[in-house]
């Protein structure tokens, strides 16, 4: 079956290149614009992307070691299949192709649950909460998401006020 890796949007692609098996494919664009033409699944590793499939109806697959505990509360979603062996995931991605347009709307509509608001008035309630949580004063600092070392200002660098 094909292949199509999206990688985070500061992945390193040369190395990426170099790790995919032949025959799959390194998408160029931006992910959202892949999972909006319908692919037959999603499958990712405790990722926000996963919310991003689920609101259009993908079938979304989280790949888990045996065990662990999903780091996003969505995850545990009865549309999202948990997976932790290549049965498991063939299991999965087969059950997420015969999933017809009526089974892909409903995953979108219970979606709804876990993603409020999209698009612009996303953004402007994003906007709205900063503004509310700055005007009521205090200290305000940035927290840094950094999650690759190697990066100027990531992990590599020491952070100000030991903020980690």
């Amino acid at each position: 079956d094909q292949v199509i890796a999206c990688p985070h949007p500061r992945a390193d692609r040369a190395a990426l290149r170099e790790l995919l098996p032949s025959g799959w494919e390194l998408w160029e664009r931006r992910t959202f614009e892949l999972l909006r033409q319908g692919p037959p699944a999603l499958l990712q590793a405790s990722s926000g992307v996963g919310l991003e499939g689920l609101a259009l109806g993908v079938p979304t697959i989280e790949l888990a070691f045996p065990g662990e505990t999903p780091n996003y509360l969505y995850l545990t979603d009865r549309d999202v299949t948990s997976v932790s062996t290549a049965d498991e995931l063939r299991r999965a991605v087969a059950t997420a192709r015969r999933l017809d347009s009526e089974a892909r709307l409903a995953i979108a509509s219970r979606a709804r649950a876990w993603v409020s608001a999209a698009g612009a008035e996303a953004a402007e309630a994003g906007a709205e909460l900063i503004r509310e949580a700055a005007s009521e004063g205090g200290a305000l600092e940035p927290v840094w998401d950094a999650w690759r070392p190697g990066i100027p200002g990531d992990l590599d660098q020491p952070l100000s006020r030991g903020v980690a």
